[in-house]
């Protein structure tokens, strides 16, 4: 037992080291970044950020994992141990996660106002295009619309000419009738568990999200970093796409709203104004009430 004390206690100590070491490099980006640094600067501070956010995640979805994984296997004296180390790792990788979002975001502000576009073509642009500096402005329009993407190993494919989009709508909805989906619920992975009740808003573009209101159910293909200030708002979070790691899932955690991932067709089946209960407990979405 005392070998697993100090397994988990070198562990704890070694993520908060980690977590500390990345906000300084993001502190120290911080203090390169102004409205008159040039562009491949802000392009190059981007790809440290970038780089740096995604250990953020792993260190911050670490924090969620481990006191399930002791409860799951039965160790609970470990837990109670050390369960307000975990709470305060949580929070400060929770804040520090939330600080290195917003760096970003001002990053993509800046450089969009070098570029002279408008900043929701970077949003709408995967990272490694910003960073390779290959951007495809006509095509980061058309995401504005509607896309799909596969990530696999590492690499981020989008797809968003119309007839391809097309064929995957219809696929999805294939996939819908073959199930002879009247469904009154749909199921999904947990992110944030918790239980309410709401009526739907489905944001499909970016464009949409101010007409989100106060504690609606947000339902969405995906979050991106630009949701943020309008999820303060929801009462729960529901995705068709996204892991664990997800925005959707860290964000979620950070604002302690009920969450549920990967549900696949929940834009498909649910619309607005729909009354719903999320039970982020269980992973479920139960339709109470159609919208008229």
């Amino acid at each position: 037992m005392k070998n697993k004390q100090t397994y988990l206690h070198g562990l704890l100590k070694k993520s908060l080291l980690a977590s500390k070491k990345i906000d300084l490099i993001m502190r120290d980006i911080k203090k390169k970044l102004s409205a008159k640094t040039n562009q491949d600067e802000l392009i190059f501070l981007f790809k440290i950020s970038y780089k740096e956010f995604k250990k953020f995640w792993t260190i911050q979805n670490f924090t969620f994992t481990l006191d399930a994984s002791l409860g799951r296997f039965g160790k609970q004296n470990l837990l109670e141990k050390y369960q307000s180390q975990i709470m305060k790792m949580r929070q400060v990788t929770a804040d520090r996660t939330q600080a290195a979002e917003n760096l970003i975001d001002q990053i993509i502000k800046y450089l969009a106002q070098k570029m002279k576009i408008n900043r929701a073509l970077l949003f709408n642009s995967t990272p490694q295009e910003i960073i390779n500096n290959n951007l495809d402005l006509k095509e980061a329009k058309r995401r504005s619309n509607k896309y799909f993407l596969i990530a696999e190993k590492g690499k981020v494919l989008v797809f968003s000419d119309p007839e391809i989009v097309a064929e995957q709508e219809k696929y999805l909805n294939k996939i819908i009738k073959q199930q002879n989906i009247k469904l009154d619920k749909i199921t999904g992975k947990v992110a944030y568990s918790g239980i309410v009740s709401g009526l739907v808003r489905i944001i499909i573009q970016k464009n949409s999200l101010k007409s989100i209101k106060k504690n609606e159910i947000l339902v969405t293909p995906m979050t991106q970093v630009d949701y943020t200030p309008y999820l303060k708002k929801v009462s729960a979070i529901v995705t068709d796409e996204g892991g664990i790691t997800c925005h959707a899932a860290i964000i979620s955690r950070e604002l302690k709203k009920p969450c549920i991932i990967g549900t696949k067709i929940a834009t498909k089946v649910l619309k607005d104004g729909d009354l719903v209960e999320v039970d982020a407990d269980k992973g479920i979405v139960k339709i109470l009430k159609k919208a008229k």
